[in-house]
């Protein structure tokens, strides 16, 4: 949902392949429909855009980012939408609280953090549908662009 709503999400990990697989992942998530904004496999602070991404003045662009430096975790914690990767790719993500979102020892917790509310709900008859095999296809799909 946030993808196709274009929402602003930073993507937190320790390696470049891992960020950018992610957010690579992501984009791929709306196909056959085209991604209409900006994303950024792996933003550095070098980027001409740092100063527009990093400023709490204003709202962040709508754009996906990956980043390893962890400068970026005091400047990015205005973002709505993070998630922070665990260094081992067989752990699934957690949707975490989002009051925990603006706590200063945040970045040692992988998983997600949004101040998103949802305007669709789960669909539990096609969740139930969804089978093991299923589950380790989309897994595969996140990380093949990793190489992992």
């Amino acid at each position: 949902e946030l993808v196709l709503l274009c929402e602003p999400i930073v993507v937190f990990g320790t390696s470049p392949t891992a960020t950018s697989a992610l957010v690579q992942a992501l984009v791929s998530l709306v196909a056959p429909l085209r991604f209409a904004n900006d994303y950024r496999p792996y933003f550095t602070i070098h980027d001409s855009e740092f100063q527009e991404f990093t400023s709490k003045t204003h709202t962040p662009s709508r754009v996906i980012i990956g980043v390893t430096n962890p400068y970026f975790n005091k400047a990015l914690q205005h973002w709505p939408n993070v998630i922070i990767l665990d260094t081992d790719p067989d752990k699934t993500l957690r949707v975490l609280n989002p009051k925990e979102h603006s706590s200063s020892s945040l970045r040692g917790k992988p998983g997600f953090y949004t101040r998103h509310k949802p305007y669709l709900t789960k669909d539990k008859s096609s969740r139930s549908c969804l089978g093991e095999t299923d589950r380790d296809l989309l897994k595969w799909r996140i990380y093949s662009y990793a190489g992992i």
